[in-house]
């Protein structure tokens, strides 16, 4: 996790200054977690602040009291800091899985459509994060199921791993969409950020409802362990083959137990960018080249790999899994076309 900003909020709680830094001037939409833990959605810069190297970005809303004057905090991509902030309704149920109930958000569908929409965070941070996705499920229908995996601080702990890289976390998922179906879903579509891109193919794999899930929604997602550990290696100027090498040793008891695990990675079971084409359902790609996270690269390999199965969209280049933050209305229009793509194949029409 990045370090705290050492940030400014004005008296009338109408702007934030933050020092002008690449992710902080990145135009659009972000959430903002303070200290205390209230919250604020902040847009784009209004002005240079007066001070050398910082700039003013407008507080759009607030969740809370949040501190006026000097202070500090996390610009994430939180637009949405709990499910109450969104205009619909919810409630919260548990889906049991293989280590015990796993808390999960859902959204009811205003008219039942028989779809429901898999939500799939990623590494470090909670199923907050995917509340993104959900307003452009509810416009097309989507009962949306937003759920929490083993590890990620809300459902159980794994005790034979901190965490599975998502070799493990798919059962979980895999448990969701029998929790869907078993309420009356006819269709199922999986919606993965980062780390949740891998974990939703890997569910979609072994879930008993493959025929049911009719397509897969992915946001900057890591499609091969090696590519985007040798990725995160460059951008902190390591030496080239690292991710190679990381991947190799994680597949080694010895490797593993470092990392907290007591058994070896399957991390090759991860990697949908190799020879062999295994994506069966359509699938969208929603990526941009900035992400210091997971290379732009992999989705296009992940692409050429399964000809006719996936679509790449690319927005300008932001920071990793903020392809919505900086552009709202493109990211859920890519979603809508590919959905109406996605069905008329699925109908031979």
């Amino acid at each position: 996790m990045r370090p705290p900003l050492n940030v400014t909020v004005s008296r009338d709680c109408s702007w934030i200054e933050l020092d002008d830094t690449e992710r902080t001037r990145t135009p659009g939409r972000y959430g903002f977690w303070f200290a205390d833990d209230s919250h604020a959605v902040v847009g784009d810069v209004v002005a240079e602040a007066s001070a050398a190297n910082r700039i003013r970005r407008a507080i759009l809303t607030s969740t809370g009291l949040i501190p006026s004057g000097p202070t500090t905090g996390r610009l994430t991509g939180h637009v949405y800091p709990a499910p109450s902030a969104l205009p619909f309704d919810w409630n919260e149920i548990d889906v049991p899985s293989p280590l015990g109930p796993c808390p999960a958000w859902v959204f009811p569908a205003a008219e039942d459509s028989g779809v429901w929409a898999i939500h799939i965070h990623g590494r470090s941070t909670t199923r907050v994060t995917t509340l993104r996705g959900v307003p452009v499920a509810h416009r097309l229908g989507f009962t949306s199921l937003v759920v929490s995996y083993r590890g990620d601080g809300e459902a159980p702990t794994d005790p034979t791993a901190a965490s599975g890289l998502g070799t493990t976390e798919w059962q979980d998922v895999a448990s969701a969409i029998d929790v869907a179906v078993s309420n009356g879903a006819r269709s199922i579509v999986l919606f993965g950020w980062s780390l949740g891109g891998a974990i939703a193919l890997r569910a979609a794999e072994r879930t008993g409802h493959r025929e049911l899930i009719e397509g897969i929604v992915l946001v900057g997602p890591l499609t091969s362990w090696s590519a985007a550990i040798g990725h995160a290696a460059r951008h902190m100027r390591l030496p080239r083959g690292l991710g190679r090498l990381l991947v190799g040793m994680l597949s080694t008891g010895a490797g593993a137990r470092l990392a907290g695990a007591d058994e070896p990675y399957r991390l090759e079971e991860l990697d949908w960018t190799a020879a062999r084409s295994r994506l069966t359902h359509p699938t969208l790609v929603l990526h941009n080249r900035g992400d210091a996270e997971v290379p732009f690269e992999s989705s296009l390999e992940f692409a050429r790999r399964h000809p006719g199965k996936v679509d790449v969209v690319e927005f300008p280049p932001t920071a990793h899994c903020m392809e919505w933050n900086a552009e709202p209305a493109k990211f859920e229009a890519a979603i809508v076309e590919w959905w109406a793509r996605a069905r008329r194949l699925s109908k031979g029409t």
